[in-house]
């Protein structure tokens, strides 16, 4: 019987969180952090804490302490049938995941370098692209999921001035429009990575103290992270919006 050629009519990329055979990976468990208030979903980003632990970036925001920089020690959660044999389609991104998630003091299996797959929430990437991720909502992008990659740059960044105390946390803002928490900060007083841990009208509470009293600073509000670490692999995005981001170096030991 003749062979028979089966003609590929497209790249398929598999499931989030699948992990690319192609390159070098390497993947470190830690436990997601106990008291998280949000699981880490397949492919979703996961922060590493101080203590040890994996918290993913809507449960970091959620505790409202540290930085979130551009060094930041960030990996992407790999699927793991072993530790989750029954699937949740509701991971921390609070959008439907065909994945498992990996739930609070539970071990999670972390890609810290390497090539995987996942959600392109916003935009259409390119090989070798910028990925931005999300800390806060933008009414304006409904794509766009807390903690989700994005292959765009959050558009209109917020510009109230902001009045900071030296060495608190406290500050207040002109105006609260477009404003809310999780948003990162960039101002004259406030260090680099500092986030906008809760608000209340016009009332904020930094993510870390201010080094500096001003009034009426200069500030600039944005919603999404450029993570230079992450690059997206291929411009291919498939139609559930699966694409393929790689990790260049890892920054988690």
């Amino acid at each position: 019987m003749p062979a028979t050629v089966i003609p590929i009519k497209g790249l398929y990329l598999g499931f989030l969180g699948n992990i690319s055979n192609e390159g070098y990976s390497l993947r470190t468990p830690r436990l997601v952090g106990a008291s998280d208030a949000y699981s880490l979903a397949f492919a979703e980003t996961a922060v590493l804490n101080s203590d040890n632990t994996y918290s993913s970036i809507k449960s970091f925001l959620y505790k409202g302490l540290g930085l979130l920089t551009s060094s930041t020690p960030i990996g992407l959660a790999a699927s793991n049938v072993n530790i989750n044999p029954t699937y949740s389609v509701q991971g921390s991104q609070n959008v439907a995941t065909p994945g498992g998630v990996y739930v609070s003091g539970v071990i999670a299996d972390v890609l810290v370098q390497g090539t995987i797959n996942v959600a392109a929430l916003e935009g259409t990437p390119t090989a070798g692209g910028s990925v931005w991720i999300r800390t806060a909502v933008n009414a304006a992008l409904t794509g766009a999921v807390v903690g989700g990659l994005e292959a765009v740059v959050d558009p209109n960044p917020a510009t109230p001035t902001i009045t900071t105390a030296n060495g608190s946390t406290a500050a207040t803002i002109s105006s609260a429009s477009g404003i809310t928490a999780g948003m990162l900060i960039a101002s004259a007083n406030v260090v680099a990575g500092t986030f906008i841990a809760s608000i209340s009208g016009t009332n904020i509470v930094l993510s870390t103290a201010a080094t500096g009293a001003g009034t009426g600073t200069a500030a600039t509000f944005t919603s999404s992270l450029l993570y230079p670490n992450f690059k997206w692999k291929t411009g291919y995005l498939e139609n559930d919006l699966t694409a393929q981001v790689t990790i260049l170096q890892r920054t988690i030991a």
